[in-house]
Parts: structure tokens; C-alpha cells; sequence
């Protein structure tokens, strides 16, 4: 699976304004399931100073549901995933949170090994019991975030 919805710089969304400021970030986008709206934030950080090729990016992954359970296609609670070209499409769950009184909350940390910083990383959210399970975004296509470049 490649190919590219580029987000670009995005917007952090309204629902996760109570997020401590240290998770904030200019980094979040909208997407959707087969029924409803789900926002998601995607912060990268490099985990070292390194050489610009090298592949070594935290990234942390936030998506809400409450879109999902209000349409009734959601159990909170249910398992959430996050797919990507940083781990073959596999999957690397998300654990539920609460913040703000949101407790359709799911957070999920990655230390990316494989796109390389500077770089495009792709991915996907999935949630096996919402239809095929795959997130529909708006063009259809993989989400995209541009890796931060590290220098030495």
C-alpha cells in the first residue's frame, strides 16, 4: 500500500484542546470510516541527533472515536490500530485514553526504524470491528506527515 494523501502542516482539532500542551502540535488531520468523522493527531519527533538519512523518528499517533460511538458504530473501548510503511502495514495497537472527559481517546507511540527522517511516513487507522475495518479518508488515500529532519 503506497500512494499519498500529503496533509501537509495541519490543525490541531477542536475535540482535544484539553490535551496537556506538551501533546499539542501543529500536526493532526481529519479522516473517515465507512460512517462517520474521526480525528486523529500525528506528533514526530527524532529520537536523536543523527545524520538526515538515518531512520530514527518517535512518533506518536492520537485518534478520537467519539464520531464512531455517537454513529453507533463503535464500541469504546474496542481495539484500534495504526498501519503503516514504519511497520509493513502490520499493526501496533492503540491503547484507549481519557482526556478532558473524552474517553474515546486512542494513543499509540512508534519508534519509526524505517522511513527515513526528512522523509514521508504513510499510514492508516483500523479498527477490525467498524466494517472492513479500514479508515476511509476524504480522497481515499493512505494519510501522509512529513518526518522532521535531523542535523548534526
Amino acid at each position: 500500500m503506497t500512494g499519498g494523501d500529503d496533509d501537509g502542516v495541519l490543525v490541531p482539532d477542536t475535540h482535544l484542546r484539553s490535551l496537556p500542551v506538551s501533546l499539542r502540535s501543529r500536526h493532526a488531520s481529519h479522516a473517515r470510516f465507512s460512517t462517520g468523522l474521526l480525528a486523529g493527531l500525528l506528533f514526530c519527533l527524532p529520537a536523536a541527533l543523527a545524520i538526515g538519512q538515518t531512520s530514527n523518528s518517535v512518533v506518536v499517533f492520537i485518534v478520537d472515536m467519539s464520531a464512531q460511538v455517537k454513529a453507533g458504530t463503535f464500541v469504546p473501548g474496542a481495539k484500534v490500530y495504526v498501519r503503516g510503511t514504519f511497520n509493513g502495514w502490520g499493526t501496533n495497537e492503540l491503547i484507549n485514553i481519557s482526556v478532558g472527559g473524552n474517553s474515546n481517546l486512542y494513543l499509540g507511540q512508534i519508534t519509526d526504524l524505517v522511513d527515513v527522517n526528512g522523509g514521508t511516513i504513510y499510514y492508516k487507522y483500523f479498527a477490525p470491528s467498524i466494517g472492513i475495518g479500514w479508515e476511509t479518508t476524504y480522497n481515499t488515500l493512505n494519510r501522509a506527515a512529513r518526518l522532521p529532519a535531523v542535523f548534526f
